[in-house]
């Protein structure tokens, strides 16, 4: 008997705890505002796939909660259930796949990059047993590989070779090409003293029948000389649709002074002897072939923000307002330039970061005010890329004017 009663304690207080936690979080929930987006001008129907996070709090420093937004309404974290709260607030594209392929899916990670989806292909690459510091390493690829049509899994994991080199190993993209699978990574070398390690971008390539590595290529590499002030960085470029199937990769190498923040480029020529701080490459996947991308000399301060297809968007600031350029990385030529003139940004001009997506042809342009000297709302457009045309422009705030200091953070932009 006392066995039973000991069971009926413990299901009481589980009952209690998970009825208390809901019953918080409803309140916690009710006490914030709805999101919305408030339209300057433009069609409405041009945010229809657009969800926005972002984390709203009381009071500038006050605790906060996070907060997803669209054009149907906002959906607080404390309004999810238990095991929503479990799984997250994953991407659009990794809860379709959770939703989809949920027996394959069952412990991955939610790492875009990690994954690669066609019409008849499912594929995903970690690296595994990474460890910190200079500890003895057994990374490993953990690779499976899902035949959508037959609905068989080919699964299997290698060891990452020379491993003993690295500190950690980061999966950057996953391709099939001519039946293999083709993995770039960034790999960061062990340091023997203080200062920047090395990295590298390599791309390995798997037979999948053998489940064996047939192939490796170094393509990028920057080694620190930690004896003067200069550190140098590998960084690529962020591709529209990283799940999808594509032949080209961008990449940077970077140069920046210790404890500055990276400026443009503002020489003539992009090369590794001459160039000041930032060069732009383009990697073939299935020829091997690396190309330096020169761009003209009055858009070398501009950034750039995003890959799509062969086009590269690059953005920065001119006398009528912002400016957009567009890079074509095949014929290594500017495609068209367009500004979006001032009076479109009035909000835009203090510690405004912007947040550029590409879909369907359209720009989706996030600029956010997260800081403590600038109170403007947060900022959102959508641009014909082609023309330049504004389809839609908007700023983010609450539904309702409210009473109390309150903080909308805006971090993060997503397309469905």
């Amino acid at each position: 008997m006392k066995r039973y009663w000991k069971l009926i304690a413990i299901t009481s207080i589980v009952v209690f705890t998970v009825g208390t936690f809901y019953i918080n979080s409803a309140l916690s929930a009710n006490s914030y505002p709805e999101i919305v987006f408030e339209k300057v001008s433009g069609n409405e129907e041009e945010l229809d796939s657009v969800i926005i996070n972002g984390n709203y709090r009381i009071g500038r420093y006050g605790t906060g909660e996070s907060v997803q937004a669209t054009a149907e309404g906002s959906t607080y974290l404390g309004e999810l259930s238990f095991f929503e709260r479990m799984q997250g607030m994953y991407s659009p594209e990794m809860s379709q796949l959770q939703d989809k392929y949920r027996n394959f899916m069952r412990g991955k990670n939610g790492v875009v990059s990690s994954y690669y989806d066609t019409k008849d292909t499912l594929a995903y690459v970690d690296i595994i047993n990474q460890r910190l510091g200079n500890s003895p390493s057994e990374m490993e690829f953990d690779i499976e590989v899902l035949n959508k049509e037959s609905n068989e899994t080919i699964s299997f994991n290698v060891p990452v070779p020379n491993r003993a080199m690295y500190m950690n190993v980061h999966v950057e993209d996953v391709q099939m090409i001519d039946g293999e699978l083709k993995v770039v990574t960034q790999n960061n070398l062990k340091q023997t003293g203080g200062g920047f390690g090395n990295n590298e971008l390599h791309m390995y390539s798997f037979n999948l029948s053998k489940k064996n590595i047939n192939g490796e290529e170094k393509f990028a590499a920057v080694e620190q000389n930690n004896n003067n002030n200069m550190h140098k960085h590998i960084g690529s470029i962020r591709d529209s649709d990283a799940l999808s199937a594509h032949k080209n990769i961008v990449f940077s190498i970077n140069k920046e002074n210790k404890g500055q923040k990276p400026e443009g480029n503002m020489t003539g020529e992009v090369n590794e002897a001459d160039n000041g701080n930032q060069q732009y490459f383009a990697y073939n996947l299935e020829t091997g072939e690396k190309k330096a991308l020169d761009f003209p000399k009055k858009h070398q301060d501009k950034e750039v923000m995003v890959y799509d297809g062969s086009i590269l968007y690059l953005m920065g600031e001119s006398e009528d307002g912002r400016e957009f350029a567009l890079y074509n990385t095949e014929s290594k030529s500017m495609e068209d330039v367009f500004v979006i003139p001032s009076q479109s940004t009035e909000s835009i001009k203090f510690g405004v970061q912007s947040n550029i997506e590409i879909s369907d042809g359209k720009m989706y342009v996030l600029n956010t005010t997260n800081n403590d000297e600038n109170d403007a709302p947060s900022t959102i457009m959508v641009i014909d890329a082609k023309s330049g045309d504004i389809l839609y422009e908007g700023k983010i705030t609450t539904k309702e004017p409210t009473d109390k200091e309150y903080r909308l953070a805006v971090y993060g932009m997503e397309i469905k």
